[in-house]
């Protein structure tokens, strides 16, 4: 079973990009299928080993929903329902573990302090402020 996610930096903000919808998903599908024919491997490696592409705040309530439920439940019961397998990650833990919400947020202080010049500049109504956290230039 492997696991992937991704985010991307852009001007200090983390972005949680999310995969869903057929279109998509059947894009990502033929990616992979092409890959796996290009490295001569057996298309039935993804049914032996599924995938999946979640994103950072995803991955961060996933990772304490499967802590007190189990990995292969978890996984499992997304990746397994030709239903389910459709949904985005956020989707189908709220559907099929509604009492883990709200979920206990991760790396609070190492946030604040990433963020701490940004937050000052936005609440003193600063722009200039706001533009020189996030360029770096001066606080």
């Amino acid at each position: 079973m492997l696991v992937v996610w991704a985010f991307r930096y852009e001007n200090f903000g983390l972005e949680n990009w999310r995969l869903f919808g057929p279109v998509m998903t059947n894009k990502l599908e033929d990616a992979v299928a092409s890959k796996l024919a290009t490295a001569g491997l057996a298309p039935s490696l993804v049914e032996q080993m599924p995938y999946s592409v979640w994103s950072i705040e995803e991955l961060e309530v996933g990772l304490q929903i499967m802590t007190a439920n189990g990995i292969g439940d978890v996984i499992e019961g997304k990746l397994k329902s030709p239903e389910m397998r459709q949904w985005d990650w956020h989707g189908y833990l709220t559907r099929s573990y509604p009492n883990a919400y709200p979920a206990k947020q991760l790396f609070t202080k190492e946030y604040d302090e990433v963020f701490s010049a940004l937050y000052a500049a936005q609440h003193a109504g600063n722009s200039s402020g706001l533009r020189d956290a996030i360029s770096g230039e001066s606080y």
